[in-house]
């Protein structure tokens, strides 16, 4: 019997992989080129995430991008603005449901947040720092 459960954590690590980079080190928030903010602190990033700001300060709609489930990057990312993934979801669905706000796009992989990041202007999202490619401008980096 524990021998199956070490099997079955095994199995799902090997494919939980796009999600939770394991030993992940620091991460880095990044915006599409048109976006002209350099820096968010922490409590503007919140403000983005629960969608209590909807747009920059030039007036251009965000799009807010997050990743699916439970990983490593997403608590990192959620501690960093001093919230959980429960207290967040409980805000967009409020949102939503309310009409004041849709709820972020969904990705599983860091490649697949920064192309939906570089591909539509607005779009904010996070990644670890190692997965950067060198296109992509970063307003703040979390240790």
């Amino acid at each position: 019997m524990v021998n199956l459960l070490y099997i079955w954590i095994l199995f799902s690590a090997i494919f939980d992989a796009p999600v939770s980079y394991v030993q992940l080190g620091k991460v880095a928030v990044i915006v599409h080129e048109s976006v002209k903010s350099d820096e968010l602190s922490s409590q503007q990033l919140l403000d983005i995430y629960t969608l209590n700001a909807q747009n920059w300060s030039d007036g251009k709609k965000i799009y807010v991008t997050d990743f699916k489930g439970d990983s490593e990057i997403r608590t990192k990312f959620y501690n960093y603005m001093s919230i959980n993934k429960n207290d967040m979801k409980r805000i967009w669905l409020r949102k939503q449901f309310s009409g004041s706000g849709t709820p972020p796009l969904t990705v599983k992989t860091a490649e697949e947040m920064i192309e939906k990041v570089l591909s539509k202007p607005g779009t904010v999202g996070y990644v670890p720092v190692d997965k950067i490619p060198l296109n992509t401008r970063v307003i703040v980096t979390i240790d």
